[in-house]
């Protein structure tokens, strides 16, 4: 991709002063950009605290371009390197690849000019064509996929699970202070759907300087700690999420923020979408029953071999939603074992609900 996925990236923000930064120092495809964190912007010299800032706003939302899902096909089938070619001659989405010729003229125009290399060529984009109608979704997903999402998140293993055997839905997003013009960190977020509070590292919540709300009775699979809960902001895209947030040694997001979006997720991506605001249920020590707002759940049949779920709780007594993780087992450890949360106060005032 080179100098197109780096202008995609940082022309709509003004930024593309630091296009050479960027390549100079491989973050040069567009599935580099979701991942970028503050590490990332030292490594390349990015040392302007606003365009800093603005580069890890537009990571968070960021959707790659339809050049780069055709960059990816071509890549898959090893022709990348003709991806200019396909530019230049005015293909830039895959919809216009299924659609062309791959007549020996229209090969000579795209200099696809080795035996072999054709040979390989005719032969995807012939399989590719008669199965892109067979993996188009229904009309409403379609209308999901054509919405502008929130944020992009992806499967992947968190700085703190790197030994884990699977990966995990992961998304970007800004943990802040309530208080206006305090400290925030931009992180990478485990998606713990089994969990009604958002965690951090203690480290991050004692710079974040956060009101204390009380005590929370963290129960795990064999046992239960007493931590401190807080009141914290977090903002994923254009949304900003009253959260109450514990301590733990990874980040990670519960189901009362997930809730607060629509979700498409597939074998490769995490789309949230913007939703109607949801209330969520009343602080522990009341029934646990989900909100009247919840929406109702939608279930997406199964296409070609693969299944997109948006999926919204209902009405249950205990507080807990799960995405499955493609290849995960039972014995699979990790965060997301740690089921609800019941808040207890102590002293700390009335627990409060985002």
């Amino acid at each position: 991709m080179n100098d197109i996925g780096v202008n995609n990236f940082l022309a709509p923000i003004g930024l593309g002063k630091y296009a050479k930064n960027f390549q100079n120092n491989g973050y040069d495809v567009e599935s580099d950009f979701s991942y970028l964190g503050t590490p990332d912007l030292d490594v390349m010299g990015i040392k302007g605290e606003k365009d800093r800032t603005r580069i890890l706003e537009a990571a968070i939302c960021y959707q790659k371009s339809s050049q780069y899902e055709l960059y990816r096909w071509l890549k898959d089938n090893g022709l990348d390197h003709y991806f200019p070619n396909f530019i230049s001659y005015g293909i830039t989405t895959l919809q216009e690849l299924s659609k062309m010729d791959s007549t020996p003229e229209c090969l000579r125009d795209l200099e696809i000019l080795l035996p072999g290399h054709q040979a390989r060529f005719r032969n995807a984009l012939f399989f590719f064509s008669n199965t892109v109608p067979r993996l188009r979704k229904r009309q409403r997903i379609e209308e999901a996929e054509a919405a502008t999402p929130e944020a992009i998140g992806y499967w992947g293993k968190p700085r703190a699970l790197d030994g884990a055997k699977y990966d995990f839905l992961c998304v970007r997003a800004i943990l802040r202070s309530i208080k206006p013009g305090g400290e925030q960190f931009h992180e990478e977020f485990m998606v713990d759907s089994g969990s009604d509070v958002v965690t951090a590292r203690q480290e991050l919540l004692d710079k974040l300087d956060l009101e204390l709300i009380g005590t929370i009775q963290s129960r795990g699979v064999h046992s239960t700690v007493e931590k401190q809960l807080y009141k914290a902001m977090l903002v994923i895209g254009s949304e900003k999420v009253e959260i109450e947030v514990m301590a733990e040694p990874y980040e990670s997001i519960g189901n009362r923020v997930m809730r607060r979006f629509r979700h498409l997720i597939d074998s490769s991506v995490h789309y949230w979408l913007p939703a109607n605001k949801i209330v969520p249920s009343s602080s522990s020590g009341n029934s646990g029953e989900t909100s009247n707002d919840t929406p109702d759940t939608d279930e997406e049949e199964e296409a070609s071999g693969e299944e997109t779920k948006k999926s919204s709780p209902g009405k249950t007594k205990e507080k807990k939603a799960e995405i499955p993780t493609e290849g995960s087992s039972p014995s699979q450890p990790g965060p997301s074992s740690s089921s609800s949360s019941k808040v207890e106060t102590k002293g700390a005032g009335p627990s409060t609900t985002p």
